[in-house]
C-alpha cells in the first residue's frame, strides 16, 4: 500500500525510476524466496517445480536489474 500511494503521486522519469525500484525489490525478495526454499525442499517433485519456477524468477530478475540500471 505505501508503494502505490507513494507512486500515485509520481509522474514521468521519477515514477519510472520509483516503480522500477519496487519491481525490482520485488523481484529479487522473491527470487530469495524461491532460492531458500530450492535450498530445503525435501519432496523432489516439489523442488523440481520450485527450480522451474525459480529459473523463470531469475530470468525476470536479471531483466528488471538490467532496466532498472538504465533509468
Amino acid at each position: 500500500k505505501t508503494a502505490f500511494r507513494n507512486l500515485r503521486k509520481l509522474s514521468g522519469t521519477a515514477f519510472d525510476k520509483a516503480y522500477m525500484s519496487v519491481v525490482d525489490a520485488d523481484h529479487n525478495a522473491t527470487l530469495e524466496a524461491f532460492t531458500h526454499e530450492a535450498d530445503i525442499v525435501s519432496d523432489p517433485d516439489f523442488k523440481s517445480t520450485v527450480l522451474a519456477g525459480k529459473s523463470v524468477i531469475a530470468s525476470h530478475t536479471n531483466m528488471a536489474d538490467d532496466l532498472k540500471s538504465k533509468l
